[in-house]
């Protein structure tokens, strides 16, 4: 289980944080589902579940409650929580992202900042400053 994959010292890794959402993974096919693992923002991933056909909506949200309980819910927190940033580092990487891309000056204020997310989110480069300043590597 998701517990299981927690080291010794409590500290929960990435590695560890894989694994169990790969746990859930083959949690919810062990009871009939298709499902898959992606990255998703700020270095966590997300779990696509399709039932198999007559599964009802509630039966599919039990089995998705039961193995997400069961495999990812100790650890997910945790480990999210210990890479993800304050509000204030958020900012700072935002602007210092798009400071590389020459859209606004290093340390400008948080304002002048979204202003130029909003006016060119569909510039290259800027969504993935908005999204993931950090650049998470797999």
């Amino acid at each position: 289980t998701g517990l299981s994959a927690v080291s010794a010292d409590g500290v929960v890794t990435r590695a560890e944080y894989i694994q169990a959402v790969m746990e859930t993974v083959a949690c919810l096919e062990g009871r009939g589902m298709s499902a898959g693992a992606a990255p998703d923002d700020f270095g966590s991933y997300s779990i696509s579940v399709t039932p198999p056909p007559g599964y009802g909506e509630a039966e599919a949200n039990a089995a998705y409650d039961a193995c997400y309980a069961a495999e990812l819910a100790a650890i997910e927190a945790p480990y999210l929580d210990s890479i993800r940033p304050s509000e204030v580092e958020y900012q700072s990487s935002v602007t210092s992202c798009l400071a590389d891309l020459g859209l606004v000056e290093a340390g400008a204020p948080w304002d002048e900042v979204r202003q130029v997310v909003t006016e060119n989110f569909s510039t290259a480069g800027v969504e993935e400053c908005w999204i993931d300043p950090y650049r998470f590597e797999e």
